[in-house]
């Protein structure tokens, strides 16, 4: 009967241990993906931002463009 006991024992406490490491890895996973999505929206941020300056120096170009453009079609419609 001592046995018996003794090994339901051990089987409770590496049961024990083994869900606090389970429950110890699923937290830190957690951790470590919480920090990876941090970062990723990080990036995004950063990429939006210069995106957007991108598009801002762009426009301005066009601008210019279209400016030169009408001053060529002026131009064009004064001579002909």
């Amino acid at each position: 009967m001592s046995d018996s006991w003794l090994a339901i024992t051990y089987v409770a406490i590496f049961a024990v241990i083994g869900g606090v490491v389970s429950v110890w890895l699923l937290a830190r996973a957690r951790k470590t993906q919480l920090q990876q999505t941090a970062e990723n929206a990080e990036q995004y941020r950063a990429a939006l931002a210069s995106q957007s300056a991108t598009n801002e120096r762009l426009a301005k170009e066009l601008a210019g463009i279209n400016e030169r453009l009408a001053a060529v079609e002026k131009l064009l419609r004064d001579v002909g």
